[in-house]
C-alpha cells in the first residue's frame, strides 16, 4: 500500500473530509514543515532503496499541498538527487530548496511553487533564511568542504 499525506481542518461543524491529500510510493520516512501562516505543507518522502540504482543513500521527493487544495503534487526541481535542506521564509511566502547530486543546487519558490530566484549550484547542504527575510545562507556542513555563501535578496 502507498504511504499517504492528509490535511484535515479542526472544529466542531466539520466534516471528516480530508481538505487535501497526497500519496507516495517508495516511502520509508517523511519530514513536514508547515508555513507561517499554515496555509503551505512541504513534505519530504525519502526511502531507503533507490530504485533507480543513482544513489546509495535511496531517493527523496519534495511535494506541497495547500489547505485550500489548489496545489498537491510534485515541487517542479530543475535537478536529479537527494533532497538536502527546505526551509519556509518567516514571512512564510516562500520557500528555498538545496537538491540534488553534488554540486547541489538552491532554488527559491513562491507558495504556486514557481521558481522565483535560482541561486546557483555549490558543495551545499543546508539553506537557512536571516529572521527578516532578505538574506539566505548556504552552507555544506558534514563530509563536505564547510563553505557558507551568504545571499541578499
Amino acid at each position: 500500500m502507498p504511504a499517504s499525506v492528509q490535511i484535515y481542518a479542526c472544529g466542531k461543524d466539520l466534516q471528516s473530509q480530508a481538505v487535501a491529500r497526497r500519496s507516495f510510493f517508495r516511502c520509508s520516512t517523511v519530514q513536514l514543515s508547515w508555513n507561517s501562516g499554515s496555509t503551505g505543507l512541504l513534505v519530504v518522502v525519502q526511502s531507503d532503496v533507490d530504485k533507480t540504482n543513482q544513489s546509495y543513500y535511496g531517493e527523496s521527493k519534495l511535494n506541497y499541498l495547500t489547505i485550500d487544495g489548489t496545489h498537491e503534487g510534485l515541487v517542479p526541481l530543475r535537478k536529479d538527487g537527494p533532497i538536502h535542506d527546505v526551509q519556509w521564509s518567516y514571512s512564510g511566502k516562500e520557500f528555498a530548496v538545496v537538491y540534488g547530486f553534488m554540486p547541489a543546487m538552491a532554488t527559491v519558490f513562491d507558495k504556486k511553487c514557481n521558481p522565483l530566484l535560482e541561486l546557483g549550484t555549490g558543495p551545499y547542504n543546508t539553506i537557512k533564511w536571516n529572521p527578516l527575510g532578505n538574506f539566505i545562507c548556504l552552507a555544506g556542513f558534514g563530509n563536505l568542504p564547510g563553505d557558507m555563501v551568504c545571499i541578499s535578496r
